[in-house]
């Protein structure tokens, strides 16, 4: 039976192309974040408008994943609030997103995205599997 699984997932990884991993039980997170400093030499300064709270404000991109970003700020942000979050991240890539604040730890705060932009889920899976694939040499 074990083999009929592993054999199955052989041919779906094949048929589609993609990899299947076995998930980490340690770690909560659907994607390991890439630290902006494997992406671009310097920070990345991020423009925050927050909608909830009627306020914009800049703000430092920590972390990434397809799922959403780390942001550093001295603004208040607080759980639930909706933000719209504009940079550019390299020279080619810009985005505008709205994302929903989920953490807060003084001034970093974690985001997840509402329903992204294509070019912005092409970027970070392209960005996500190209990064993988770099470390896994």
């Amino acid at each position: 039976m074990e083999f009929w699984i592993e054999f199955m997932l052989y041919q779906n990884e094949v048929r589609t192309g993609l990899a299947v991993f076995e998930p980490d039980l340690k770690e909560k997170r659907q994607h390991r974040r890439i630290q902006h400093n494997e992406v671009v030499d310097g920070s990345i300064i991020a423009h925050c408008y927050n909608a909830t709270q009627l306020k914009g404000g800049r703000a430092t991109i920590v972390n990434m994943s397809p799922d959403g970003l780390m942001l550093s700020s001295g603004r208040d942000h607080k759980v639930d609030d909706l933000l719209i979050v504009s940079c550019g991240i390299g020279q080619t890539f810009k985005m505008k997103e709205k994302v929903k604040v989920k953490t807060v730890d003084g001034q970093l705060f974690g985001v997840q995205f509402i329903s992204p932009s294509n070019e912005t889920i092409i970027f970070f899976t392209e960005l996500y599997g190209s990064l993988w694939l770099n470390h896994s040499k």
